[in-house]
C-alpha cells in the first residue's frame, strides 16, 4: 500500500513540473514579446549606481527595524532593469564586518528585525536587498531572473554599498539557495569587490518541498510559532506557483545545489530546522546534504539543527530564534576574530542555556 501511495505521490510531482516547465515557456514567450514592444526594457551599459551619503533625503528609516535605512538602488542595466530596494543597518559599536544577508521566496529584506540586530550589537554591518517581485523593489518580475542574474544583482548591491570590512554572505531558504550557487561557482565569487570570508545558509532550500506551507501557500504561522515576530509584511507572492518560470528554475538549482560541495577555505554556517515542523524544505535532505555531499572536498562545514523550529529560524519564537541568531553571530565572530571589544559587548549579559542549546 505505502509502496502504490508513493507511486501516486511522485507521477503527481512530475506531472507538476511537467506542467510547470510547460507554463514556464510560455511565460517566457509572451516576457520576450511584451520586451520587444517595450523600449522602457531595454538594456544599457548604465555604470552601477552609488548610493547615496546618509544625509541624503532618499534614504528613509525602517519603521520595523530601528536602525535600518532603505533607499532604491537603479539597477536598470541588469536584464530584468528598474530598481530594488536596498537596505543597511550600521553597526552599534564600530564596525568590523559587512553581512550581505538575501531573504527567501515570500520574503522582504526588514523581515528578520532580531537577526539584523543581533548582528548589529555585534559590530557587524548588515546590508540587503527587495528581491524582485517582493518587497518595494520595482524590478521585472523574478520569473525573468536567472539565478546568474539574481547574483549579479547581489553582487551590484555589494559594490553599491562597499566599505574595507571584511564580507560575510548569508541567505535564508531561497536567499540561501541564491548564497549556496554563488559559493559552488568560482565565476560568480569573482563578481564581488572584495572575497567572501564567511558562508551562513539559514534552512537553505536545497531539498524545496513541491507545495510550500503544506498546500501551496505560504502564511506566517507556518513559518515560526512566533505569532507575534515583528516582520514588515506577510508573506508575499504567497506562493512559487504564480511565477511558474521561477519555480521551474528553484528545482533546477536545488538539484544541482544539492548535488555539488561547497568550496574548500570557506567557512561556513548552515542552520537546518526540525523535519518534523518545517513545511518548506526537506530538512532531512538539507541536513544530509549539509553533513555529506557539502563537505565531500573538505569544506570547513559548521552544522546546526534547532530541534522544533520552523522554516523561519531566525524569527522563530523563544528560545529557537534567539538560539539561530546567537550562533550566527558567534560564528561570525570566531571566523574572523573579532575585536575584544564587540566580543565584550555581546557577552555583557550571559547567555540563557536554554538559548546556547537549543540548535545543536
Amino acid at each position: 500500500m505505502n509502496t502504490f501511495l508513493n507511486a501516486i505521490r511522485n507521477c503527481l510531482r512530475g506531472s507538476f513540473l511537467v506542467l510547470a516547465l510547460i507554463i514556464s515557456i510560455i511565460a517566457t514567450i509572451l516576457l520576450d514579446v511584451r520586451d520587444l514592444r517595450s523600449p522602457a526594457n531595454a538594456k544599457t551599459d548604465m555604470p552601477p549606481a552609488s548610493v547615496a551619503p546618509w544625509h541624503d533625503p532618499s534614504w528613509t528609516p525602517s519603521t520595523t527595524v530601528p536602525g535600518l535605512h532603505t533607499r532604491q538602488l537603479d539597477i536598470g542595466d541588469l536584464a530584468g532593469g528598474g530598481t530594488t530596494r536596498v537596505g543597511v543597518l550600521e553597526p552599534t559599536i564600530p564596525a568590523v564586518a559587512d553581512v550581505l544577508f538575501i531573504h527567501g521566496h515570500a520574503d522582504r529584506l526588514d523581515n528578520h528585525r532580531a537577526l539584523f540586530t543581533s548582528l548589529a550589537q555585534r559590530g557587524m554591518r548588515v546590508i540587503s536587498y527587495d528581491l524582485p517581485s517582493h518587497g518595494k523593489s520595482r524590478l521585472a518580475p523574478i520569473d525573468r531572473w536567472s539565478i546568474d542574474d539574481l547574483t549579479e544583482l547581489t553582487a551590484r548591491v555589494e559594490h553599491a554599498t562597499h566599505t574595507k570590512h571584511p564580507l560575510i554572505l548569508s541567505g535564508w531558504s531561497f536567499g540561501g539557495l541564491i548564497a549556496t550557487r554563488i559559493a559552488q561557482e568560482p565565476t560568480r565569487l569573482h563578481r564581488f569587490s572584495r572575497p567572501i570570508r564567511a558562508l551562513i545558509l539559514e534552512t537553505p532550500a536545497v531539498a524545496p518541498l513541491p507545495f510550500v506551507g503544506g498546500d501551496g501557500i505560504a502564511r506566517a504561522r507556518t513559518l515560526t510559532h512566533d505569532t507575534d515576530a515583528p516582520v514588515a509584511a506577510p508573506p508575499t507572492p504567497a506562493s512559487p506557483f504564480y511565477n511558474p518560470l521561477f519555480a521551474t528554475r528553484l528545482l533546477t538549482e536545488a538539484t544541482i545545489a544539492a548535488a555539488h560541495p561547497l568550496p574548500v577555505g570557506l567557512p561556513t554556517l548552515i542552520i537546518g530546522s526540525d523535519p518534523e515542523h518545517d513545511r518548506y524544505i526537506d530538512a532531512k535532505k538539507v541536513a544530509t546534504w549539509a553533513t555529506g555531499v557539502a563537505k565531500k572536498t573538505g569544506a570547513n562545514i559548521t552544522f546546526r539543527t534547532c530541534h522544533g523550529a520552523r522554516h523561519g529560524v531566525d524569527i522563530e519564537a523563544w528560545p529557537i530564534g534567539p538560539a539561530a541568531n546567537h550562533h550566527i553571530t558567534n560564528f561570525i565572530a570566531k571566523t574572523l576574530t573579532l575585536a575584544t571589544a564587540a566580543t565584550r559587548t555581546s557577552n555583557s549579559t550571559p547567555t540563557p542555556t536554554e538559548v546556547t542549546t537549543a540548535c545543536r
